[in-house]
């Protein structure tokens, strides 16, 4: 029979990295906006962090588990991967 290889961890690592780019130009984008209409750049950052701020304590958990388990899934194949290389 054909083995099929789990590739959920990597696709997981490639939209992780593609949503902390994005994550981190529109930050950019946010951030130079607010220096170009006349704000400082504290206030700045803190228009930028303000979601964050609001967000709940039960909130901030679930955000925090969920990406938790994006990298937990990504170690487990990886060690999975290399685990079955090196009995080969």
């Amino acid at each position: 029979m054909k083995e099929t290889t789990r590739k959920s961890g990597v696709d997981n690592v490639k939209i992780l990295m593609v949503t902390i780019v994005l994550m981190v130009l529109l930050s950019g984008l946010s951030l130079s906006l607010d220096v170009i209409i006349g704000l400082d750049k504290l206030e700045a950052v803190k228009n930028a962090l303000n979601p964050f701020r609001v967000m709940e304590t039960v909130e901030m958990f679930i955000l925090a588990f969920l990406v938790l388990l994006i990298f937990v899934d990504a170690l487990v194949f990886w060690y999975n991967k290399h685990k079955k290389g090196t009995s080969k």
